[in-house]
């Protein structure tokens, strides 16, 4: 990549001028600091490449303005860059990274993943007892399913069902009970979906959505425990997870459901979920798998 914008978290002004921008070199042709809520007034060439060293929360300001004025996102792993490194596969070594960003010629189309208006980078999850699902892979993911374990045993309230209504595109709305959902847009967003969605990218234009409702404790855990050591591989889903894959989905509930996304919480009736119509141009970290057939942009 060449003529390279770097919009950076001025907190990390030190790391940009002692690691990045001297390994870039005269690929930097431009260096902006960002600004809260001012990123559509920066002076940031349309169609140009802009590396990103920002937080997540910064990023998903960054997200519309890249959509909308066609620019290429390469993206250098921010300490609080956390889900969106995990969903564009970006490695968490500052150098392997720009190497990744240096080495590319061009961008990729990639999809983009809206809630209720709003970008998602990794995971939607819907409902406490799912958390047991989703174990973060940023850590050691048996660890993380063993605290999580430890937790539906301790509170086995969390596994009680809960109706919901899911709506994808013209069809009749389907009502169902279940301990909880989770969203993601390609199979590398969480550990479940690295084990359950083999043959999803982030490129093919579908969403998936993971229903869960399992018929005891002992059922989940099983599932849980067996993926964290690696026996699921070559399973197939199991069948207490309902799978939708879809370009859109509407899930209700007639009490407000507690949400997470991005591991941000919050809570409302109604969760629009759909895959943005525009493309957004990414140069993909080194863990992001890609249907190549339709990467190049």
């Amino acid at each position: 990549m060449e003529h390279i914008t770097l919009l950076y978290d001025p907190a990390q002004e030190h790391v940009v001028q002692d690691q990045i921008i001297p390994v870039f070199g005269d690929q930097i042709s431009q260096v902006q600091p960002f600004q809260h809520n001012e990123v559509s007034r920066l002076p940031i060439s349309h169609a140009c490449c802009v590396v990103t060293y920002l937080n997540d929360e910064q990023l998903s300001e960054v997200v519309p303005a890249a959509l909308r004025e066609k620019w290429t996102l390469g993206f250098l792993p921010h300490p609080d860059m956390k889900e969106a490194r995990q969903g564009y596969g970006i490695s968490g070594d500052l150098l392997e990274a720009i190497v990744d960003i240096r080495q590319r010629d061009k961008g990729i189309n990639a999809d983009l993943l809206i809630c209720n208006d709003k970008p998602v980078f990794n995971t939607v999850v819907i409902g406490n007892s799912l958390s047991l699902m989703s174990a973060n892979v940023s850590r050691n993911p048996i660890l993380s399913r063993m605290d999580k374990v430890k937790t539906i045993f301790r509170h086995p309230e969390l596994l009680k069902p809960r109706p919901f209504t899911i709506t994808t595109g013209n069809k009749p709305p389907i009502k169902t009970a279940a301990l909880g959902i989770i969203s993601v847009l390609h199979g590398k967003s969480s550990l479940v979906s690295r084990i359950l969605l083999k043959d999803s990218f982030i490129n093919d234009g579908r969403l998936h959505v993971l229903i869960l409702a399992p018929r005891s404790i002992m059922e989940l855990v099983r599932f849980s425990v067996s993926s964290a050591f690696g026996q699921n591989g070559s399973q197939r889903m199991p069948s207490f997870i309902g799978h939708i894959k879809t370009r859109s989905v509407v899930i209700s509930s007639e009490i407000p459901m507690d949400f997470s996304q991005d591991n941000k919480l919050m809570s409302s009736r109604e969760i629009e979920l759909h895959v943005s119509a525009d493309k957004l141009t990414i140069i993909p970290g080194r863990y992001l798998v890609v249907d190549n057939k339709k990467s190049e942009r």
